[in-house]
């Protein structure tokens, strides 16, 4: 009885030991799977905030009535303008483009993609308009379509960061103002 009850005492003991350490290896994949997403939640929010702020840039270089610009055809895209710009605006250029390839190489979504394509075309298209045109000029439609690119990677990424989804309010240009300011009872 006695070597019965030693070896069901060692059986036990022995389950004892295996399933701690089972479950222990279980709590530390956790913890590292946990740490591991929250790492590569970072390196996306860092992307996509670089992106922003090169493309908050790159708009108000282009907007810039100073700034030397040139629209000539796309060699990719026929029938499409690209911007040229000068020494300074060669800069803001080169980071939107930086930032874009980052979000490329850590983007998961396709939706964030594509928002992320929409709002490199629509700052070119400024950009383009603005060669051939005066700051004052440009169509009416382009800041619009600027910030609502804008607004759709917003939304993406936020997404993608596990965020939860918000509106953004749509761009309203300003009411012009007369001689005696806004216009009263609109």
């Amino acid at each position: 009885m006695d070597l019965l009850a030693n070896g069901l005492t060692a059986l036990v003991a022995f389950l004892s030991v295996a399933l701690g350490g089972y479950l222990s290896i279980r709590a530390q994949s956790w913890h590292w799977d946990r740490d591991h997403l929250r790492q590569w939640c970072d390196i996306r929010l860092s992307a996509f905030e670089d992106f922003l702020s090169a493309f908050r840039a790159y708009v108000a270089f282009a907007l810039k009535p100073a700034a030397k610009l040139d629209a000539v055809p796309d060699p990719y895209w026929p029938g499409q303008l690209m911007p040229i710009f000068d020494d300074e605006g060669t800069g803001y250029k080169e980071r939107v483009d930086a930032a874009k390839t980052k979000v490329r190489l850590v983007a998961q979504s396709q939706e964030t993609l594509d928002a992320l394509v929409e709002a490199v075309h629509q700052a070119c298209q400024l950009a383009v308009d603005r060669a051939r045109s005066v700051v004052g000029d440009l169509p009416q439609d382009r800041l619009r379509k600027v910030w609502a690119a804008e607004h759709a990677f917003l939304a993406a990424a936020r997404i993608e960061l596990s965020l939860q989804p918000v509106s953004f309010p749509r761009y309203v240009s300003p009411e012009p103002l007369g001689p005696a300011g806004p216009q009263s009872g609109r």
